[in-house]
């Protein structure tokens, strides 16, 4: 009924872009490539468990429909958690001693405790970032830092630089020895 009342407004609201991708951007391995992730080799459970086709987000699909996708998050040790690889056929994987990396769509984490040593990363890996070109093209739109983004109380919890990539290109957090 709400729909058909003269009152009622529709929002559309997407996380996902809608254009083709020519071009994956192996953001991890271009962090590597440049000094700032450390990839390390698999343990044997771990192979085992990327030959098996066990990934993160088959996981997590299992987790949600079981409905047990927060408890588990509360529960499982994070060491548990990143024993599971980020794909199938994982061959390497980022080691916590890296300086910079990426886990989640169009975001990168600096992973220091010391302020001038985590500004000047930020602004390495923003100005890097900017100048990267695939073909003539721009591979990233726009680089910023979380808090020329973000506002209010809660702005430290944003991932450290956000980033939109231009058309053509898509995001991975995967990684290939290059």
């Amino acid at each position: 009924d709400l729909a058909n009342s003269q009152n009622a407004n529709m929002f559309l609201v997407s996380d996902h872009g809608f254009g083709s991708i020519d071009e994956y951007f192996l953001i991890n391995t271009w962090l590597h490539n440049n000094g700032l992730t450390k990839l390390g080799s698999p343990n044997e459970f771990r192979k085992l468990l990327a030959f098996s086709k066990l990934n993160r987000k088959i996981v997590r699909n299992i987790l949600s429909k079981l409905k047990l996708k927060n408890i588990a998050s509360k529960f499982i040790p994070i060491t548990l958690k990143e024993t599971i690889p980020l794909e199938s056929n994982e061959s390497n994987f980022i080691e916590k001693t890296s300086k910079a990396f990426s886990e989640a769509y169009n975001e990168i984490t600096i992973n220091t405790n010391v302020s001038s040593e985590y500004e000047s990363i930020r602004n390495k890996i923003i100005s890097e970032l900017l100048k990267l070109e695939r073909n003539g093209k721009k591979v990233v739109l726009k680089a910023e830092k979380r808090e020329n983004i973000f506002s209010g109380d809660y702005v430290e919890r944003a991932y450290d630089i956000q980033l939109l990539l231009n058309d053509g290109f898509g995001w991975s957090p995967f990684t290939r020895k290059t």
